[in-house]
């Protein structure tokens, strides 16, 4: 692939997970920094990965979406799910605007 090739296919990816987003959560409004976290978090795990969270989010369970994006931390390791410490950082900045006083 050229490098344009792929910043079209990564700026596809990225209004795939805007749309999941704007279609999953359609009853709570967000702010700029929780659509931009959910975006992240969709992209990175895709629409169906994200759906528990997203549905949480939309129900007004903001703390218990946060909780569970926690959650996701594992990535495989020599053919077995390990938690990654990348993977830690990345979802506490992500569930971070979710917290209360965010």
């Amino acid at each position: 692939m050229t490098p344009d090739q792929v910043e079209a296919e990564f700026d596809l990816t990225v209004r795939g997970a805007e749309r999941a987003v704007q279609r999953q959560v359609s009853h709570h409004a967000l702010t700029q920094a929780q659509f931009d976290a959910l975006v992240s978090y969709t992209f990175n795990l895709g629409a169906g990965g994200a759906m528990l969270v997203l549905r949480r989010i939309d129900a007004g369970d903001l703390e218990g979406a946060a909780d569970a994006m926690l959650r996701n931390i594992d990535a495989p390791v020599a053919g077995r799910l390990q938690p990654q410490a990348g993977l830690v950082a990345r979802r506490k900045e992500e569930s971070a605007p979710f917290r209360p006083g965010a």
